[in-house]
Parts: C-alpha cells; structure tokens; sequence
C-alpha cells in the first residue's frame, strides 16, 4: 500500500523555492528545510530525490512563474512601454518583499559557478537567454512600427535590459530593500526613453 504523504507537494514546493531565495543552496541544509519547508528528511529524499532535486523543482517552478510575469508580456507586447512599465513596478513597493532577496535564477547564477553545478546552470541560461530573446525581438517590432529609433541596436538593448534586471536584484539582495534601487531604475527607464522616436 502505497504512503500516503502528510503535506501538499506544490505548497512545499513554493515554500522550498522562498527560503533557497533567502538563504541560497549552499546555505540551507536538510535541517533547515525540514523547519521552513515543514517536510521530513525521509519525503526530501524519497519524494524530491534529496535537497538538490527539490532545488531543481524550486527552480523549475520559479522560472515558470517569472516567464509567465515578465518574459510572457515582453514578447507579447508591440512597444517598449512593456520593458519601462517592468523597471517601474520593480523599484515599487507593489512587488512584495520576497524581491528583498533578489532573484532565484540571479542568486543561483551567482552562488553556484557552472563548472561546479552545470545542472543547475540548465535552468538559468536558458531562462536568460528567453529573456534577451524577447526583448530582441520586441525592440524590432518597435523598430518596425517606427516608435523605436533605428539607430537602437536590437542585441546591444536586449543585453542592457538583462544585464539591469540581474543587476537590481543583486543590489535588491544587497540591501535587503527592493526601494534600494530607484535610482538605478530611473536612469534605466531615462535610457529606455532615449531609444523612442519621439525623444529628443
């Protein structure tokens, strides 16, 4: 007769994924787990295959989660508006305080080198990569629509914007204080304004 497990296996999940956020993979050991994700050693080993398939499952929820929020309305929209209203809400207390600990994917990128864990780099690079893509393709079709000056290099402003996004949250998790990087943004959105066609 099969066990019957004593805890929802998605909620564990988000609760996994919320306290590698704040204290990263290298950090959080199985007793910690055990009291922040309130399952036992033995369903971390049996059920997520030990601490680094839950990471895995951690991140492979969270990379979900932040495609759907912000690479989805990239690639989906027709203007830049897109990429200024993301840098807006970023530097706002309408994000909640888990953004105080900055990125899953940017704090695995950097806790984690590739050469030690190329396993957990299967989900950040690629999820970079989605996120320069989007942006790519969406500053040509501002382009094509004529709202985006044609001088603006596509590839050169898809790796700015990642390039601000990983470097917010390093400083978001640097502060411990998501408001500690409205300066940072305003002069993103004032270089993002610069790409218009109406700008002067």
């Amino acid at each position: 007769m099969a066990r019957q497990k004593s805890y929802d296996r998605e909620e564990a999940v988000i609760k996994a994924t919320n306290a590698f956020r704040e204290h990263g993979y290298q950090n959080l050991g199985i007793r910690a787990i055990e009291e922040l994700v309130g399952i036992g050693r033995f369903a971390i080993r049996t059920d997520f295959d030990g601490k680094e398939g839950l990471f895995k499952e951690a991140l492979a929820t969270y990379t979900k989660e932040y495609t759907e929020l912000v690479i989805q309305p990239i690639r989906e929209a027709d203007d830049i508006s897109a990429l200024e209203g993301f840098f807006e809400r970023s530097a706002s207390e309408e994000y909640d305080a888990r953004l105080n600990h900055g990125c899953l994917l940017v704090n695995t990128m950097i806790e984690t080198p590739t050469y030690q864990y190329p396993e957990f780099n299967a989900y950040t690079q690629p999820h970079f990569d989605s996120l320069k893509e989007a942006v790519f393709e969406l500053v040509n079709k501002a382009k094509i629509n004529g709202t985006v000056k044609e001088s603006v290099n596509a590839t050169h402003a898809a790796e700015f914007i990642n390039g601000a996004i990983i470097s917010m949250n390093v400083m978001n998790r640097d502060a411990n204080n998501i408001k500690g990087t409205e300066g940072y943004a305003d002069m993103v959105l004032a270089t993002i304004a610069s790409w218009k066609t109406n700008a002067k």
